[in-house]
């Protein structure tokens, strides 16, 4: 097959890009669920102290965490490349 250098060049992707681009987009995931758990929390903590609200805050800081530990086990797997 034939490349036309005007639109560039066919890409493939290596296995070392793939090595990387796994961990490296696990690690962006697990940072924006991340932000996105925090802001929750911001927000229900702002609506105030009600036994539900205290149920919700829980929750979304427990998913918080989760979304931390996958975020340094992506970045330590980074590392060891």
């Amino acid at each position: 097959m034939t490349t036309d250098r005007r639109l560039g060049a066919e890409t493939n992707p290596s296995p070392a890009t793939d090595v990387v681009d796994g961990p490296a987009r696990e690690l962006a995931e697990a940072l924006t669920a991340l932000g996105h758990y925090l802001a929750a929390a911001n927000h229900v903590l702002l609506e105030g102290t009600k036994p539900e609200t205290a149920e919700a805050l829980r929750e979304v800081l427990t998913r918080s965490v989760a979304q931390h530990e996958r975020a340094v086990d992506a970045a330590r797997k980074l590392r060891k490349r």
